[in-house]
């Protein structure tokens, strides 16, 4: 089926209510960032563990976004956006009744599972129904509804986890789910790229040897890993705990201005790939943030801010730039067909979604190397400023090859 056998006005619906989705499951992801400390404390964990317990939620949804892909593909976009709020539900419960570590563990793996769908579901639709001039504006659109889920509820989940405890806070998120499943079950209707048809083993290897070959789809891939990962290893993870230390701020403070990143985040994902889509200087887009991006980093890594409102500047054009992950999306749909553009979605989110999740993990594990023996009152693990930083700045890396590959795609073009 194609674009013109439905009413635009359908598609957008899906869109809408996939795009709901995503903005509920943004926050179950986000959760360990906002509550950190506590669950530190209450579970005495190091800091490798609390950073596999980021990492194993992005982890699983990497690993889902192949297969999620083809299934899409083959099956449309009802059936699975409904498992998958389900199985988030499931996750969440899962976790607000955690009484270790590894309760944790095995929970962040289920809503990682459950939250794979989210984005890919929303590009799938936007690359298959909706007009190719809007295809960056939407896919951005996404992403910044996912990110306005990071504004708006930052703070009062830190202050209900304050006065009720994270595992409550965590029940409760889980119930506000229903709605989301609810909105899946009515609104959306059942519109797939091609239902009845059958692929072989034969075909679905062939479709994915096709965009593992695609060297142009593979750069994309990588570049949309440096530019989404300071937004993954900061504000998803690491920037509470981080501001939190470095700039003297308690729980609720450093949550409130880490939400800076999502801020920029949501405004750079509209604007960056409107901009440069309309005047079709994709790769140039992606140097630029790239380059700005890396500033901006260092900038809060190694300086000391007299003032806040600088700090939040640069937090904010931190997520700002992160906005150019956009761009590698789209980038990579110029070598797309609707038959496989589920699998090759698929195939960049994975790539985004693992890099993010190493580097988390990562972090973790160099802190804890780190690591100059010291603990509180209570037995944990004390970790300075100087730890945070020098594991952090792995991430500068990674954001300097991907202005190198942007530039290297605008020089062959």
């Amino acid at each position: 089926m194609n674009t013109q056998r439905y009413n635009r006005s359908v598609a957008y619906l899906a869109w809408g209510t996939a795009a709901f989705f995503f903005f509920y499951q943004y926050i179950i992801r986000i959760i360990p960032g906002i509550v950190g400390e506590d669950i530190k404390r209450d579970l005495f964990i190091n800091a490798e563990q609390f950073g596999l317990i980021g990492s194993l939620y992005v982890y699983a949804y990497a690993f889902v976004q192949i297969p999620l892909g083809l299934m899409l593909d083959k099956f449309g976009i009802k059936r699975i956006i409904i498992a998958s709020v389900s199985i988030c539900i499931i996750g969440t419960l899962v976790m607000s009744a955690a009484v270790n570590v590894y309760w944790i563990y095995f929970a962040r793996i289920i809503i990682g599972l459950g939250s794979g769908s989210a984005f890919l579901v929303s590009m799938k639709i936007v690359t298959d129904f909706l007009p190719e001039g809007k295809r960056g504006l939407l896919i951005g659109a996404t992403l910044t509804i996912g990110t306005l889920s990071a504004i708006i509820f930052s703070r009062p989940v830190a202050v209900v986890s304050r006065y009720f405890g994270w595992l409550d806070t965590c029940f409760y998120i889980a119930m506000a789910g229903f709605v989301v499943l609810a909105a899946s079950v009515l609104l959306i209707p059942n519109i797939s790229t091609n239902k009845s048809e059958r692929r072989s083993k034969g075909f679905i290897i062939r479709d994915l040897l096709s965009v593992i070959k695609n060297k142009y789809v593979v750069i994309y891939a990588i570049m949309s890993v440096g530019a989404y990962t300071p937004t993954t290893v900061l504000s998803d993870l690491w920037g509470p705990s981080f501001l939190k230390i470095k700039f003297h701020l308690d729980n609720t403070g450093a949550a409130s201005i880490n939400s800076t990143l999502f801020i920029g985040l949501a405004v750079g994902s509209l604007f960056i790939p409107w901009l440069f889509e309309r005047i079709k200087k994709i790769d140039l887009g992606i140097a630029l943030c790239s380059f700005v991006m890396c500033v901006s980093y260092l900038a809060v890594l190694y300086l000391d801010f007299s003032s806040m409102l600088l700090l939040i500047f640069c937090l904010f054009i931190i997520g700002f730039t992160c906005g150019s992950e956009m761009l590698c999306f789209t980038g990579v749909a110029r070598y797309l067909k609707p038959e496989n553009s589920g699998l090759a979605i698929g195939f960049v989110n994975t790539f985004n979604m693992l890099g993010g999740g190493l580097l988390q993990h990562l972090v973790g594990i160099i802190i804890d190397n780190k690591w100059d023996g010291k603990v509180d009152l209570s037995g944990l693990r004390v970790y300075t400023v100087s730890n945070y930083v020098e594991s952090l700045s792995v991430v500068f890396f990674l954001i300097v090859l991907t202005f190198i590959l942007a530039m290297f795609l605008r020089s062959r073009k």
